[in-house]
């Protein structure tokens, strides 16, 4: 078994997504994925790990997950904060909504054209940010693994 990656021990689906605990006692939640929600519970309980917890298998629905990956991007992701234009709270910048207030962060509440976009180009800086941050990610493994 290789140290480079990590690996899934167990899995469970909760209300916000996918729970996954690593076997260095992490857990973190991800967003399912289109096929995991379209799934039915039954297809979505039918899954085996792929070469010993490196990845996740749902043979019905043809769905497989990197648990690397997949941790990966979730941590970048928490790193990423940023002010809510409403409230000037921090939360999450891959929130749907401000942690503070509770409004929409992408869109206007009255959806007008203007608040479209600004939501489009918020996504654009968070999918930049969230680039940078995986490819920082990405070299320190590198690193870790050449030392």
């Amino acid at each position: 078994m290789a140290d480079d990656f990590l690996r899934a021990l167990e899995i469970a689906f909760v209300t916000e997504g996918l729970q996954i605990t690593l076997t260095n006692g992490t857990d973190f939640v991800v967003p399912l994925t289109n096929r995991l929600k379209q799934a039915t519970s039954s297809q979505r309980n039918n899954w085996t790990f792929i070469a010993e917890g490196m990845g996740i298998h749902w043979p019905e629905i043809d769905e497989d997950i990197n648990v690397d990956e997949l941790y990966n991007d979730f941590t970048a992701s928490q790193t990423l904060i940023r002010d809510c234009r409403f409230c000037g709270g921090q939360s999450r910048w891959n929130s749907d909504t401000c942690d503070s207030c509770g409004k929409q962060r992408w869109n206007d509440p009255d959806d007008t054209k203007l608040g479209r976009d600004l939501g489009r180009a918020e996504r654009e800086k968070y999918e930049m940010a969230l680039a940078r941050v995986r490819l920082d990610l990405a070299q320190q493994k590198i690193l870790r693994k050449n030392e």
